[in-house]
């Protein structure tokens, strides 16, 4: 959260007592998500000063109480009470939109822990939403210490066909803190380049207009060395890393795009002279895990509606990859791309892969017959699961 609140001119600070214990045994992600919510809430309704995110222990035994205060405009006391209604607002005189849903899910889902939220508050001296969860102390587990830069605010044109992919990047960027252009095929990417101005380019490699691999050479033309041109690519290959380092790209990102590796993309920008980032390695989907992040970050109402264009869009393409000629590799191995970046970016794991399978045999025009009958069903059945864990979240 901290690119928010950096560009409000805002400090966001983490004051953990010392007597915590390194890890504590609990629900991580509803933690998490009510977290982030409480620190969204007190960067939106604070214009100076500080948000403080406090973690420390309570008289009773394995008991600690997290809290999130700001410097904002406070809540009146006549309205303390209503604050966790569902599609409540503190202030009617307030111009950002209601967060009641928010905080109406975050009571919801402390209480299912055992918990129970509470509010203080001073009309124009800020607010301290607090809550206190029983949480025995966990066993030692291997973190990743490797500290990141402050991420200050930029531009990033987003060069992205599927509407998917595109919709998911856009939303991890803004909550990033970043402004984002995009562009849907290279003719908009071109136009974009000698007009606007970017800091960082994340380019798709298959556009229906061409190839980011050609793109980057024409965009290089128009916009210098200086800006780095990263890869969003599901390509694993090492040819294919080297081929897009050759193109002139300074990096590659692995598809599905994940919130931790564009923080790093983005924490490069400012020291100079990076050297260029190994390629991200290919990560191992876990669907559960992966969606609860994506609800965490982009909001569940977003990600049912990615679901829904999802179900929309992927029925045509399976439909016309199944009934074309087995001899026809690159409409194959183009439409299973499609599929294979689509269901990635929607954690169906058994549908990545075999759209996977498909991609790469079609590009060793090799026989994809057998796989290709297998993917209307696993589709159907991919996205029955997805949609019956969106219905029982939270």
């Amino acid at each position: 959260m901290s690119g928010r609140a950096t560009n409000k001119g805002l400090e966001l600070r983490l004051d953990i007592a010392p007597q915590i214990p390194l890890w504590l045994f609990g629900d991580a992600v509803k933690i998490r998500q009510i977290i982030l919510n409480l620190i969204g809430n007190a960067i939106k309704f604070t214009d100076s000063g500080q948000v403080t995110v406090s973690l420390f222990p309570t008289d009773q035994p394995d008991h600690y109480r997290f809290q999130v205060s700001d410097t904002g405009k406070g809540i009146k006391p006549e309205h303390l009470t209503e604050i966790f209604e569902a599609f409540g607002q503190a202030s009617a005189n307030l111009s950002q939109p209601g967060t009641g849903l928010g905080l109406s899910i975050s009571e919801k889902l402390i209480e299912v822990m055992g918990g129970e939220i509470s509010v203080t508050s001073e009309e124009g001296k800020g607010s301290q939403f607090f809550f206190t969860l029983k949480l025995p102390e966990g066993e030692t587990q291997k973190i990743d210490d490797t500290p990141l830069c402050p991420l200050t605010k930029s531009t990033v044109l987003l060069v992205e066909d599927n509407a998917l992919n595109r919709t998911v990047a856009e939303g991890y960027l803004k909550h990033l803190g970043q402004a984002v252009i995009s562009a849907e095929n290279c003719a908009e990417a071109l136009s974009i380049a000698r007009s606007e101005r970017f800091d960082l380019i994340l380019m798709d490699i298959n556009l229906p207009d061409g190839d980011g691999v050609t793109l980057t050479g024409q965009m290089r033309e128009i916009i210098g060395k200086d800006i780095p041109i990263f890869a969003a690519s599901a390509h694993a290959f090492e040819e294919d890393h080297k081929r897009f380092l050759e193109a002139g790209m300074n990096g590659c990102l692995r598809k599905p795009l994940r919130i931790n590796d564009l923080s790093r993309v983005l924490a490069e920008l400012s020291p100079p002279e990076q050297p260029t980032p190994e390629p991200t390695p290919v990560e191992s989907l876990d669907n559960t895990q992966q969606v609860q992040d994506d609800i965490e970050i982009l909001g569940l109402d977003t990600v049912q509606n990615l679901a829904s264009l999802f179900c929309q869009t992927a029925p045509k393409t399976i439909e016309s990859l199944i009934n074309a000629d087995d001899n026809d590799w690159e409409p194959i191995e183009k439409q299973a791309h499609e599929i294979k970046g689509a269901a990635a970016s929607m954690a169906l794991t058994q549908l990545y892969k075999l759209a996977a399978d498909i991609e790469v045999l079609a590009k060793r025009q090799e026989s994809t017959s057998q796989l290709r009958k297998q993917l209307k069903a696993l589709q159907q059945s991919s996205v029955e699961e997805l949609q019956q864990y969106l219905g029982s979240y939270g």
